[in-house]
C-alpha cells in the first residue's frame, strides 16, 4: 500500500493548539501533531493535525522569511508561537512530547524548515588571517 502520510514530514511532533483571545492564551483539549511537509512543487506547509484522525486543523503554506516559530518568552510553560510577518497572524501551540528536552530542537527544526534554512547551520567561519611576522 501507499506509505503512511507522516513519512513525508520534514519534522513532526506531538503538540496542542491554544486559543488566543487578544490578552491570554488557553490550551484546547484536543491532542494533536505539528507537521512540516514539502509538497510536490517544493512548497513548505505547516500543519496542525488532530492526533487521532490526522485531519488538518490548521494548514499554512509558508514562504521563506515570512514566518517564525519560537518559544513564547513570557511563560515558563511549553508554549510556542507561529507568527507571519506579512499578515501579522499569530498561532499558539504547546509542546506535548514526553521529552521536554526535545522542545528546543523541534522548535529549531520547524523554524529552519519554514524559512528554507539548513538544519546544520555551522557557526560563521573565522577568517584565515596570516600571523604577522
Amino acid at each position: 500500500g501507499p506509505p503512511p502520510a507522516s513519512s513525508n514530514a520534514l519534522v513532526e511532533f506531538k503538540a496542542g493548539k491554544m486559543s488566543y483571545d487578544g490578552k491570554k492564551v488557553k490550551p484546547e483539549r484536543r491532542k494533536g501533531l505539528i507537521r512540516v511537509t514539502k509538497d510536490m512543487q517544493g512548497m513548505i506547509q505547516f500543519s496542525f493535525c488532530d492526533a487521532e484522525t490526522k485531519n488538518k486543523i490548521d494548514n499554512f503554506y509558508v514562504f521563506p522569511g515570512d514566518a517564525k516559530f519560537e518559544k513564547v518568552k513570557q511563560t515558563k510553560d511549553r508554549v510556542y508561537l507561529l507568527e507571519f510577518a506579512s499578515t501579522k497572524q499569530r498561532f499558539f501551540y504547546w509542546m506535548q512530547e514526553e521529552e521536554k528536552e526535545s522542545d528546543a530542537e523541534n522548535c529549531r527544526k520547524v523554524h529552519c524548515h519554514i524559512n528554507g534554512l539548513p538544519l546544520d547551520q555551522p557557526a560563521p567561519a573565522q577568517p584565515n588571517i596570516p600571523p604577522v611576522a
